[in-house]
């Protein structure tokens, strides 16, 4: 299995970038190999503590992203737009 680049962010506003190789939405938790690592770290991550998972491209985010709350009326996104809004008020869309 490839692994995947994610970012995971807790409720509590920590969070942790780096590799995982057995992230699967049905199982309740999985293993990230920390960005900041020295080989063989691993953290244990128990998904019903955790506000939300992110795959991403970069974990190192970029200085010209610009967060998108909303989708304009000429944009068509392909798939399904999906707008959640987190329980302390943050929006994302997608």
């Amino acid at each position: 299995m490839e692994p995947i680049k994610v970012v995971a962010r807790w409720t509590n506003g920590s969070m942790i970038k780096g590799l995982t190789y057995d992230f699967f939405p049905n199982m309740d938790r999985f293993h990230v190999i920390p960005a900041d690592t020295r080989v063989g770290e691993t953290i244990e991550v128990i998904v019903n503590l955790l506000k939300g998972v992110l795959v991403v491209r970069d974990s190192g985010g970029g200085a010209k992203y610009e967060e998108l709350r909303t989708y304009k009326e000429r944009d068509t996104p392909y798939g399904v737009p999906l707008e959640v809004t987190f329980a302390d008020g943050v929006v994302m869309v997608g």
